[in-house]
């Protein structure tokens, strides 16, 4: 059970293919109003976990954005990624901003699986990256040329089909990447492991559990998380435990009990335990560290 909203991608009768861009001054604005109409309205500028894709560009001014705790600073010419199951929290402007939002999900990502080199690109990207004026001018016109279509009253699905391909291509070519090309068996094995890791967390933290669901040994799938991430294969069950540990004391509404009981530990004693012996801190520390950060 998660303890966080989850945000689901609400396609209008009009957006057969799950995509999505608006300007990002009418998406403020638009997040503002809708909060202040319904409180019953999982806000955006308060942590949440979005189960699509987006990606912000700033064309002009300086925005803060919250991802998994972690405060980011976007200015002119930044993209960001944000990836599903992400949580994340918006922090309205104080000045006007220039730029766009693209929202969209695997189903829209399918459109461009045919390229095996782009089959699971989203593993391999940084979160944020700075494109020169150039790319940058080029981006924001296939978001504006996006943007005019999805407006009109029937739009053309093959037309955003094919500005959304040549968008995701061209942020493929200028976006680096983290990490050298992987053969297709390591990465895929390495996306198999991180799916399983999503839905199976909180039943085991072991990574035999894991080996047997993928049906390689130990010592491959540690080789596969070393060339990927420089860290061992148990480090990213860790640190991805400790990462959903974090994002739920973001809540500022739940008990440590609560928390470990979500994570499938027997008992809260042993998530703290576990919780300071990979971050130092103990789960009402970092809290307390977060809340002074904000103030």
């Amino acid at each position: 059970m998660s303890l966080l909203p989850n945000i689901h991608f609400r396609k209008t009768n009009n957006n057969a293919l799950s995509i999505e861009t608006f300007e990002l001054s009418t998406f403020y604005q638009r997040c503002h109003e809708l909060t202040e109409k319904n409180a019953k309205i999982a806000s955006p500028f308060a942590p949440h976990r979005v189960l699509f894709y987006t990606f912000l560009l700033i064309n002009e001014g300086d925005i803060n954005h919250y991802i998994d705790g972690q405060c980011v600073t976007l200015t002119a010419g930044d993209l960001l990624l944000i990836r599903p199951n992400q949580v994340h929290q918006f922090d309205l402007p104080n000045k006007p901003v220039k730029g766009h939002i693209l929202f969209f999900t695997d189903s829209a990502w399918d459109l461009v699986k045919q390229n095996t080199q782009l089959l699971h690109w989203d593993m391999l990207l940084t979160s944020t990256h700075h494109l020169n004026k150039s790319d940058q001018l080029d981006i924001a016109m296939l978001l504006s040329l996006l943007q005019q279509e999805q407006s009109k009253t029937e739009p053309d699905d093959i037309l955003q089909g094919h500005l959304f391909t040549t968008l995701i291509h061209l942020l493929m070519r200028y976006w680096p990447s983290i990490t050298d090309a992987k053969t297709s068996y390591k990465l895929d094995t390495f996306v198999r492991f991180n799916q399983y890791l999503l839905s199976h967390f909180t039943q085991s933290r072991d990574v035999v559990y894991y080996t047997d669901l993928l049906g390689c040994s130990y010592k491959v799938l540690n080789n596969i998380c070393k060339s990927a991430t420089n860290l061992t294969a148990k480090r990213v069950i860790d640190n991805h435990v400790i990462l959903e540990a974090k994002r739920m004391l973001l809540t500022k509404t739940h008990t440590t009990q609560n928390i470990a009981n979500t994570l499938g530990f027997d008992e809260s004693t042993n998530f703290v335990k576990f919780f300071k012996r990979h971050t130092g801190k103990t789960p009402k520390e970092y809290l307390l560290r977060s809340l002074l950060k904000e103030n």
